[in-house]
């Protein structure tokens, strides 16, 4: 019996991040999700979510970890900052059997860059173009390994653009995938 509540209770967990999937997806499509702008230190940020990801993350075969150089201020929303880095992270542990993710930035004059990197399957170069569509996912039907609901990476995007940054992704099958949110620096760092 326990076995059955347990099923009935991850059933009810997975509609509940669909929902909740959905609902902030359309609230970024119609944009009433609005920005609090402010002047954030990303490297601690960044450290604060790795640190935090961590223990779900890291196993004897994956590592988390972040590195960079001095401690950027991005003008943006903390939370959406956050909300970015958990998603784009989350997708690296879901998609990396074994290697390492790791969160790293760099910066320019006009952008503070992040990168997400990590050393799972990779994503095809046919699939790249969808690759932020809602409910889009590469693999699908039976041949489908991973749950979700097809709208993390929707999600980001929609972040990104309020924080008047961009996002590029480059990867290749079998080696892992990088994904860079750029985000504007602050004016008075």
């Amino acid at each position: 019996m326990l076995f059955r509540s347990e099923a009935i209770e991850d059933s009810g967990n997975r509609l509940l991040t669909t929902i909740n999937a959905v609902l902030e997806a359309t609230r970024l499509e119609k944009q009433h999700i609005d920005p609090f702008f402010q002047s954030v230190r990303l490297d601690a940020v960044v450290e604060e979510v790795v640190s935090n990801l961590q223990p779900l993350v890291q196993t004897d075969r994956v590592t988390l970890s972040f590195e960079g150089t001095g401690s950027p201020i991005v003008h943006a929303d903390e939370d959406f900052v956050v909300r970015i880095l958990n998603n784009l992270i989350g997708n690296a542990a879901k998609f990396t059997d074994e290697g390492s993710i790791t969160v790293s930035w760099h910066e320019d004059p006009e952008f503070v860059r992040i990168d997400v990197a990590d050393t799972g399957r990779g994503i095809s170069p046919e699939f790249l173009p969808f690759l932020f569509d809602q409910f889009s996912q590469e693999s699908i039907g039976a041949s489908r390994s991973h749950e979700g609901t097809g709208l993390g990476l929707t999600i980001v995007k929609g972040l990104v653009d309020l924080l008047d940054g961009r996002i590029e992704v480059e990867s290749t099958v079998g080696e892992g995938s990088v994904f860079s949110v750029y985000i504007p620096r602050a004016k008075d760092a």
